[in-house]
């Protein structure tokens, strides 16, 4: 009845059924109704009578023989055509509304970590095994412009970067990215993330409040076509880099992070010494300035790929967690290691990871390592095109259409042995324990030859940056 009372309001409504005033309050026209609803269920109440003329006119319009309800009632019919091609879109309404409301950590975990490991092996091949990077920062400015972007450009940017279609669920991989870097005195990142727009560029204001809601991006203007080298020295200052910036379009997307941080438990620093470097041939390469550690910790072995990977904690109570990986023998295990897939997330490497029976000796060489580079030439390796030549693609950003150079990206990290706990006593000597430990097996982790390493949020296991070590001889 209900249902029908309300398709009998709106023919009202629209003049379809006899002449009555339609330009009644709809909450008074519906109070109206409700009223002779009430009559017609209860006609011995005083005081709903005398009808009102309005609703005598609505009773014969829900008596039987009322044209006007012989059209209404087959349409309410299960196998009505209307009702086949409403009931669809509410079902698709609800679960749109049910979708928004699912907690989406995991699927962004998943996103990052495949965009991440993409990236990381696409850059392995152009700097030889020796970088650090941060996907988790490009994969933010990228988000940003797939904001933008139009139809086919959109489509690639949410492919690569593994995002959903419908805005409620992308807002959530918003927030939860940037809850994932929290500053303090024990861990900090340095970044500086941005897009510059040459100064004729007007910036949409729909995007414009996106970027400034969401924080993902900031953007200033700069003199890129008057005064090119002016806006060269500008974005060299910006991210700390002395690389030649990428000027032919009409803006840069720029990105820089300066990792430091200290460890859970301290390295000795009184006892770095210099020792010998190895390649995956086990030739010596060089020599580096490696610290020590004894610590229980948590290690795995992965037969598979013939390597072992150890876990440190990083700043109070483990907050960040650094991964290391590298071969057990001189294999070539730690660039198979980079092609773990899919299923294979970081979550995954970490359930193999166990407590070791007691302390092991973890050797590290301290470094200061930094890469620059220019990622569009990476990024359109893994479908990233558009965004850089086709003016339709960002229409949505600016006018005329944001056409980036490039995307360059300065990262600096320093592995030191500073710390929070100070480093146990018997820190700088193998002792009785150590023997027996290596007796059930050679669990000690010595990072004498190629190596990479990972820095995760602990809680989400989420990546932060990613690098590869290989030539003691580069920066």
């Amino acid at each position: 009845m209900k249902l029908l009372l309300a398709v009998v309001v709106l023919a009202l409504t629209l003049n379809e059924g006899p002449n009555i005033d339609a330009t009644l309050p709809p909450l008074l026209l519906a109070s109206l109704l409700s009223q002779q609803r009430q009559a017609l269920l209860h006609p011995g109440i005083p005081f709903l009578h005398p009808i009102p003329p309005l609703l005598q006119q609505v009773h014969s319009l829900l008596h039987p023989a009322s044209p006007l309800l012989q059209q209404v009632q087959p349409l309410l019919h299960p196998v009505s055509p209307l009702l086949q091609q409403v009931q669809p879109l509410l079902y698709q309404e609800q679960t749109h509304l049910l979708n928004c409301q699912t907690d989406q950590s995991v699927q962004f975990r998943k996103a990052l970590y495949e965009f991440s490991l993409n990236l990381y092996n696409a850059l392995s091949d152009h700097e030889n095994d020796h970088f650090v990077t941060s996907p988790f920062s490009i994969w933010m400015s990228l988000a940003a412009l797939a904001e933008g972007a139009e139809s086919e450009a959109q489509v690639q940017l949410f492919k690569v970067l593994g995002l959903p279609q419908q805005n409620c669920l992308r807002q959530k991989f918003y927030t939860i990215a940037m809850s994932l870097e929290i500053p303090g005195t024990d861990v900090s990142f340095i970044r500086n993330r941005g897009i510059i727009f040459d100064e004729g560029v007007h910036v949409k204001k729909q995007w414009r409040n996106f970027v400034k809601t969401s924080k993902l991006l900031e953007y200033v203007s700069a003199p890129i076509k008057d005064k090119p080298r002016l806006a060269e020295i500008m974005l060299q200052k910006a991210i700390g880099s002395k690389m030649l910036m990428p000027l032919q379009g009409n803006s840069v997307l720029i990105d820089s992070l300066t990792y430091r941080g200290v460890w859970t438990n301290s390295f000795d620093a009184e006892h770095v010494a210099m020792e010998p470097f190895y390649n995956d041939s086990g030739e010596q390469i060089g020599i580096v300035p490696m610290m020590r550690i004894r610590l229980r910790t948590r290690i795995a072995e992965i037969p598979l790929f013939k390597a072992k990977i150890v876990e440190l904690p990083v700043g109070n109570d483990g907050r960040y967690t650094m991964l290391i990986g590298m071969g057990m023998e001189h294999n070539g295990a730690m660039r198979k290691l980079a092609n773990l897939q899919h299923g294979a997330i970081i979550s995954e490497v970490i359930k193999l990871l166990h407590l070791s029976p007691g302390p092991i000796e973890i050797a590290i060489p301290k470094i200061t390592m930094s890469t620059d580079y220019n990622a569009r030439v990476v990024l359109e390796q893994l479908g990233i095109r558009d965004i850089w030549t086709d003016p339709a693609a960002t229409k949505h950003v600016s006018r005329p259409a944001a056409l980036p150079g490039g995307l360059v990206q300065h990262v600096i990290i320093s592995l030191t042995p500073e710390g929070i706990t100070p480093p146990p006593p018997d820190n700088a000597v193998v002792g009785l324990l150590g023997n027996i430990v290596n007796e059930v097996g050679d669990d000690n982790f010595i990072a004498n030859k190629p190596f990479m390493y990972v820095l995760i949020e602990s809680r989400t296991h989420n990546v932060l940056f990613a690098g590869s070590y290989s030539d003691p001889n580069r920066a």
